[in-house]
């Protein structure tokens, strides 16, 4: 076959198939439109088989000789031609996704794979250390690139700022998108996993500094009530050593949840006002606090002016501007503690300690206090108990603590 004959080549009324004569089962095939393509056939098993090379001009008639040599050869070789350039596609394919396939990018996918399986609380922690911590150094990296040299560097500012916690949590986090990859054929190894022992480890004891010694707990009270800062700062630290909340539950709580008139706050442990990220709630469950008449008096006082707020404790910025949108910012408290002078010797949390101490050294139900602190009862029958079984107790409780502070206080100093 030459050139000049295939142009002359005039098709028919069905596919007609000229063969080579050069290379055994090379054909030229002209469909009925004029169209003419190269094809390669032979027989396997007694099957026959064929694989496309090309439309002629341009693939050239040397060009498929030399295309359908090739293939002669795997065939000898036993090696199936179609199948081989299958193998082509898929590795193109994947060449193409690989580069395409950044960590960044197959970080979105887990995680909008996950996020419905998640809390929105959770969902929202690990959406801020992703975007914090492991998409600036290592998104736009292809993630077959994300060695474990790579990911601790990237966890290394983490470390050096002594966040040793958040660095562990987010390298779990970043060992979970580097298996995902793994089983989508991106990777071929998860970095996070040699890391094992890399990072310094947190010490597994977590102190908030508290005063137990009676005299100590008075200079603090008076210190408290002499502070002279923002008043809706005053308030809250007065309230502080009170009510047994964490620090975060008492900057976060809203006006909605306060009844005055029944001297109670009813806490929810979701509210839809707070940012599930830097507001979340350790409550599993709502919870019912009783007050103390010295809290009573004090939410009284603040009424005026944060009660047009949804938050109790507004933060200065926001609340100046009139919009109270956002709560006191977390570091107030311990801002101001440390302000008087107790910076180390006595945290916002450290009262929660400070005040169980003492309630269980006076004997109070471990029941009643472990339910004033909002922990969970690892007793399944001890957390049966209905909250309103408990109220009582912990009312008589909260007001004896509350006028045991009053006393310490007013005690002369010797």
């Amino acid at each position: 076959m030459t050139d000049k004959e295939i142009r002359a080549a005039k098709p028919g009324e069905k596919v007609k198939r000229l063969p080579d004569g050069t290379v055994r089962g090379l054909y030229l095939e002209i469909r009925p439109a004029g169209g003419k393509s190269w094809v390669l056939r032979w027989e396997k098993s007694g099957k026959a088989n064929s694989i496309g090379i090309g439309p002629y001009p341009d693939r050239t008639l040397a060009d498929a000789r030399a295309l359908a040599l090739e293939h002669r050869r795997l065939l000898l070789d036993g090696l199936d031609p179609a199948g081989e350039k299958r193998k082509e596609r898929e590795a193109a394919r994947h060449e193409a996704e690989l580069e395409r396939a950044t960590f960044g990018a197959v970080a979105g996918e887990w995680f909008t794979g996950m996020e419905p399986t998640w809390s929105p609380r959770h969902a929202a922690t690990v959406r801020q250390r992703l975007d914090h911590y492991l998409l600036p150094p290592l998104g736009s990296l292809p993630i077959a690139e994300v060695t474990p040299p790579v990911l601790l560097d990237a966890l290394q500012p983490m470390v050096k700022a002594g966040h040793l916690d958040t660095a562990a949590k987010t390298k779990i986090i970043a060992g979970q998108v580097l298996r995902f990859a793994m089983a989508r054929g991106l990777t071929a190894f998860d970095a996070a996993a040699s890391l094992r022992g890399a990072l310094p480890a947190k010490s597994r004891a977590h102190h908030h500094a508290h005063m137990t010694h009676p005299k100590e707990i008075g200079g603090l009270m008076r210190a408290i009530y002499a502070y002279g800062g923002d008043f809706v700062t005053i308030v809250a630290l007065r309230l502080m050593p009170l009510l047994l909340l964490r620090p975060g539950e008492l900057r976060s709580l809203l006006w909605r949840e306060v009844d005055l008139d029944a001297a109670e706050l009813r806490l929810d442990h979701a509210p839809a006002e707070l940012d599930a990220r830097k507001d979340g709630r350790k409550l599993h469950k709502c919870l019912i606090v009783p007050l103390p008449t010295q809290a009573v008096e004090l939410l009284r006082s603040l009424q005026p002016l944060t009660g047009h707020c949804k938050f109790v404790f507004p933060s200065a910025r926001t609340r100046h501007g009139g919009k109270c949108e956002r709560p006191m910012s977390e570091n107030a408290l311990a801002a101001a503690l440390a302000a008087m002078g107790y910076a180390g010797r006595q945290t916002p949390h450290g009262f929660r300690h400070m005040a169980s101490t003492w309630m269980n050294e006076q004997g109070w139900p471990a029941d009643a206090i472990e339910r004033q602190l909002s922990h969970e009862p690892r007793d399944a029958v001890r957390g049966t108990y209905n909250l309103s079984q408990l109220l009582p107790v912990r009312r008589q409780m909260l007001q004896a603590w509350a006028d045991y502070l009053d006393a310490l206080r007013d005690e002369k100093p010797a």
